[in-house]
């Protein structure tokens, strides 16, 4: 199966587009990060489209090459109007070097729990592995989000748990500081608690041991991030 960017249209209106990249360490992509997000923006008045980038396991930098490509036949279409991206963990990575690699396609990107570094003591190791590839030692720092070239980026929002086990959260804070050290537009929450994963952190978006209720009620002060980042869309559209 091709990798595939998948157009799910509100309406028949032009409207801005959220690009949605799930996350899964770079070995597939979350179904709890597609269309569940997608849902929430369509509801707030976007088109949405879905990055299915692992269906290929492609290495950088082909799969950058590739989700361009695919992005730039998109923007073509007579509903599409500004381009916004979302990406969560690994899918937020690919975000953020897509954003990076063509700073002025996008209006906005959001950042949920980041993979962002390539540095040692806060590496996600799987995920830098498995974009890299035999190709590890000729990319590893280009691909460290906080070593590129971030001026005139577009605003970015992003959101991390103090404590999550899995992707640091020196990651996101590795990224405000670079994004601030060029002056660049930056909004970041960094909640104290809170599992790595949790998508929406509602019903809607349980792990798939957990009763949805349980989970919603456990995470519902982190639920609140979707609100925060609406208002802060309002600024951008």
């Amino acid at each position: 199966m091709k990798n595939t960017l998948t157009p799910i249209f509100k309406d028949q209106h032009k409207r801005d587009v959220m690009i949605i990249c799930p996350g899964g360490g770079y070995s597939f992509c979350s179904p709890r990060e597609a269309m569940p997000v997608a849902d929430v923006f369509l509801e707030f008045g976007f088109h949405c489209a879905i990055m299915n980038y692992r269906n290929e396991l492609n290495r950088y930098p082909e799969i950058v090459l590739e989700g361009l490509a695919q992005i730039e036949e998109f923007a073509q279409h007579p509903l599409v109007g500004k381009l916004f991206i979302i990406g969560f963990s690994a899918g937020g990575h690919y975000a953020l070097l897509l954003a990076s690699t063509k700073k002025s396609w996008f209006s906005g990107i959001i950042a949920c729990y980041p993979v962002v570094s390539s540095e040692l003591d806060i590496r996600h190791v799987g995920s830098i592995n498995n974009l890299l590839g035999i190709n590890y030692e000729l990319y590893v720092d280009e691909v460290s989000i906080e070593k590129r070239d971030l001026t005139n980026m577009c605003p970015l929002f992003c959101w991390h748990t103090m404590d999550d086990q899995v992707v640091k959260v020196e990651n996101t804070i590795r990224l405000v500081q670079a994004v601030h050290q060029v002056g660049g537009h930056v909004e970041c929450h960094l909640f104290p608690k809170g599992a790595h994963g949790l998508s929406l952190a509602n019903r809607h978006t349980p792990f798939n041991d957990v009763d949805p209720l349980v989970y919603e009620k456990k995470y519902s002060s982190i639920a609140l991030w979707v609100d925060v980042v609406k208002s802060w869309l309002k600024t951008l559209i």
